[in-house]
């Protein structure tokens, strides 16, 4: 017997049930579109107070490396013509750590089907609006969005509109199911930053509907057109989607084959010639280059450039991933990146799948199979890959799943028509829809965050030892003496800094050593320079006397004596001495950060790699004036004979993190034996 759900639509006026059906309808997709318009027009990195930056963080509306991968290829693409992206990425706020080098350039990692349409949509806005991504960064990126992401998605919406109309059965079933729809999914989110997801997701959609028709009978050849184009539009933006182009030629094979090899073939060949020819452009090979991930040969990822190597030959916990498959999957379905944890309202589309009465009639079983048949398809297809069990890096969801959430908000409707008449079951439903609202409200502001579960994970059930590397600490800035190869000459290590008037600053730095064994002696000159929160004369200079013994790691260096050289003679100083060890008005204890931080300079070509080092404390320097907080970071390379390659000196509102003056010495060359500067 024919399910009543699976009827033709009505071609009657509307009655007035469905009208005012339509008008919740529309209303839900008009907040949903008024809300992620919001959000996009507002699209900008935000810092908050408890986080430092290493250095000033650059107004950008782009959230994370993943997005700014592809805008590097869309801005390279429609102002020079060319898919490297070696000039743009040495911007501030362009760089990426998603690209590869290949022949001598640098490309991005992503696929690039989707920087080639946002691309050929950049030229367009800026030729209507005048933005460009040099000199109108925000105007230009939301213009884009607006377009490429928003548009699309509340036509997607629509779409399930009409799906959710024609088959649900209760007015229940429907208004819920486009609230989770517009209000309760990760799609909202990603709304607001370039990624693949979305536009795949809405790919399906568009796909979906003419499938529909074709598998209920109602055969056309704009409907095997448009599901061949957009069924290979989602795999050529998501590629594991390509088991869904299968699905989709399966179904308008068994709908008509001819008008399959006339409409549908042509149509798919559109996207798909599209994806192989930028692929062959970019990089001289129709295989994109996100497939040699986790290669042990040849692999773009892999490369040394300059002396920093790619970011993939030493990956953060994170990108590295889990270990156990086990462990992995669990994670991906019911953990920290669970799609069933983070959006429990998918909870009622397993139940559907798991209920037999839910596949009856002749539309269910296709909406159903393809949702938990894909589903199950695109996990398998990531736990298997191994070299990468990383839930997509530093995301607030798995991000790789978010193409099937059409599926899977179409899977609530048969439950929700059968919980139409419990009370306490419709409370459930509602309990699942807020706790999937939360999830997806916290990253409104960054998807490119994690999920709020993993903060919770990781305090019960911490990482191990050897996956997270204990915090080295350090009382002082210095980590090592200096090396003096000979006792006879002395080691002169000159910094500049610009200043701010625009001149250049210097500080020097002198040590000797007048005979074997003796104490060392440094000069520091000035030594306003290195020593804040004083009120030091510009000229003035610190002398000391350091210990002969080898310098203690959990304590400050001892020093014999302390000499403050000032116009009006010298006089003893011990408190500077140890105010230039601690390098800040109080004892502190600096973090030594585990992962190495590989510093360009104009002194080699090569990097130096270096610890960074950095503390702070709040100090008030004047009793008309408030606290503020002061914080010194180090750049510390162990292979110069002094190690301090750049030394960083902030004073911040501790309040909302302002910063009220910044002070950067940079090495100006490289230490070794020279003659001692003339004293002033």
């Amino acid at each position: 017997m024919s399910d009543s759900r699976d009827n033709p639509p009505p071609t009657l006026p509307l009655n007035p049930g469905t009208r005012w059906r339509w008008g919740l309808y529309v209303a839900i997709i008009a907040l949903a579109t008024g809300q992620g318009w919001a959000q996009i027009q507002t699209a900008t990195v935000k810092y908050t107070p408890d986080r430092w930056q290493e250095a000033r963080p650059p107004h950008t509306p782009f959230f994370s490396a993943n997005d700014r991968s592809r805008w590097c290829t869309v801005w390279s693409l429609a102002e020079r013509g060319t898919w490297q992206i070696d000039e743009i990425i040495t911007r501030p706020g362009w760089d990426t750590i998603d690209k590869v080098y290949v022949n001598g350039h640098f490309y991005s990692s992503k696929p690039p089907f989707v920087s080639l349409l946002v691309a050929h949509l950049y030229r367009g806005v800026q030729r209507v609006t005048g933005y460009t991504l040099d000199s109108n960064l925000h105007d230009a990126t939301h213009a884009v969005l607006l377009v490429f992401n928003l548009l699309p998605w509340v036509i997607a919406l629509l779409v399930l509109a009409r799906l959710v109309e024609e088959h649900a059965e209760s007015d229940f079933a429907r208004i819920f199911v486009m609230l989770v729809a517009s209000l309760g999914t990760f799609l909202t989110p990603f709304l607001i930053t370039l990624n693949n997801h979305t536009p795949a997701a809405v790919c399906l959609v568009f796909s979906l509907a003419p499938l529909v028709g074709l598998h209920g009978g109602r055969v056309a050849p704009w409907r095997f057109a448009v599901a061949g184009f957009f069924a290979a539009a989602c795999a050529c933006c998501e590629l594991p989607a390509a088991t869904w182009g299968l699905v989709a030629f399966v179904v308008a094979w068994r709908a008509g084959a001819k008008a399959t090899c006339i409409w549908f073939v042509p149509a798919a060949l559109i996207p798909l010639a599209t994806f192989l020819l930028s692929n062959w452009q970019a990089t001289g090979s129709v295989i994109p280059t996100y497939a040699s991930f986790g290669a042990a040969d040849n692999n773009p990822y892999h490369y040394v450039i300059d002396g920093i190597p790619s970011y993939w030959l030493i990956p953060s916990a994170i990108d590295r991933g889990e270990t156990s498959v086990t462990t992995y999957l669990w994670h991906c379905t019911f953990g920290h990146h669970g799609i069933f944890s983070l959006t429990p309202v998918f909870l009622l589309s397993l139940a559907t799948w798991m209920t037999r009465s839910s596949w009856r009639g002749r539309t269910w079983p296709f909406l159903l199979g393809s949702g938990l048949g894909l589903t199950v398809w695109v996990l398998a297809f990531y736990v298997t890959r191994t070299q990468s069990l990383n839930y997509g890096g530093v995301t607030s969801g798995l991000r790789w799943a978010f193409w099937l959430i059409p599926l899977w908000v179409l899977a609530l409707v048969p439950i929700l028509d059968r919980w139409q008449m419990s009370r306490a079951r419709l409370t459930l439903a509602a309990i699942l829809l807020g706790l999937s609202t939360f999830s997806i409200t916290i990253p409104r502001d960054n998807p490119w965050q994690l999920p709020w579960l993993t903060g919770i994970w990781q305090k019960w059930f911490p990482s191990p030892t050897a996956e997270s590397p204990p915090v080295k600490t350090s009382p002082t800035w210095v980590v090592n003496p200096p090396r003096l190869t000979n006792s006879q000459q002395p080691l002169i290590v000159r910094y500049h800094s610009l200043g701010t008037a625009g001149g250049v600053r210097s500080l020097t730095l002198t040590f000797e050593q007048h005979a074997t064994g003796a104490p060392m002696t440094c000069r520091v000159d000035p030594v306003a320079a290195l020593i804040p929160g004083d009120h030091l004369a510009p000229g003035a200079r610190l002398d000391l006397d350091l210990t002969s013994e080898p310098w203690p790691h959990d304590a400050l260096p001892l020093v014999g004596e302390g000499r403050l050289q000032t116009d009006a003679g010298s006089i003893a100083a011990p408190d500077l001495a140890r105010r230039f060890f601690t390098g800040l008005p109080a004892a502190v204890v600096y973090r030594v950060d585990p992962r190495p931080r590989y510093v360009k300079t104009r002194l080699r070509p090569e990097a130096f790699e270096c610890q960074l080092l950095s503390a702070s404390v709040l100090h008030q320097a004047d009793p008309q004036l408030p606290q503020a907080r002061y914080r010194r970071q180090v750049w510390w390379c162990n292979e110069l004979p002094w190690g301090a390659l750049q030394i960083e000196d902030t004073v911040a509102d501790p309040v909302d993190n302002s910063v009220i003056s910044r002070t950067r010495w940079r090495l100006a060359t490289l230490p070794g034996e020279d003659t001692p500067p003339t004293s002033p």
